[in-house]
C-alpha cells in the first residue's frame, strides 16, 4: 500500500546503514489466484483512491488500495535503488491444510527448484541489503 514505490525504496535506502537488510513479503501478481483477485478489485473502481494529506493542508494524495508485483519486477526495482538481492523465494503453491501440510511444504521446496514453476507461488519474500553509503 506504499504509493510510489520508489519513493519508499529510496528513502529506505537512505535510512538504512550500510549492510542494513530490507525485507519484503507480498502477494505474488504471477499467481493466477492473485491476478485474479487484482482484475476483481480493477472491476470494482480500481487499484487508487485519494485520502487527505494531513501535512499539506489536507491535500488528497494518491493511496493504493491493492497494488501488488511480481517478485522479478520487485528485485528490478531493488537493484535501481542501490540494493544487492540476498534472497528471493516464493511460497504458498498448495493450501496448508490439517493433515496435507507435511505434503504441500514437500512440494513447495520442490516447486522452488524447477524454473517455470518457481516464480507462481501466491506470495513471496524478497531480501535486499544496502552495500554502499
Amino acid at each position: 500500500h506504499v504509493h510510489p514505490v520508489e519513493n519508499f525504496l529510496r528513502i529506505a535506502f537512505k535510512i538504512l546503514k550500510p549492510g542494513g537488510y530490507l525485507v519484503i513479503s507480498d502477494t505474488n501478481l504471477r499467481n493466477p489466484y492473485s491476478a485474479f483477485k487484482v482484475w476483481t478489485v480493477h472491476r470494482k473502481g480500481g487499484l487508487y483512491t485519494s485520502v487527505l494529506d494531513p501535512d499539506s493542508s489536507l491535500e488528497p494524495i494518491p493511496y493504493a488500495r491493492e497494488r501488488i508485483f511480481e517478485a522479478s519486477y520487485l528485485r528490478k526495482l531493488l537493484k535501481e535503488n542501490g540494493f544487492k538481492i540476498c534472497l528471493t523465494r516464493c511460497f504458498g503453491y498448495l493450501p496448508r491444510l490439517p493433515y496435507f501440510s507435511k505434503f504441500a511444504k514437500f512440494f513447495e521446496d520442490v516447486f522452488n527448484k524447477i524454473p517455470l514453476l518457481n516464480s507462481l507461488g501466491a506470495g513471496y519474500v524478497v531480501i535486499g541489503k544496502k552495500t554502499k553509503v
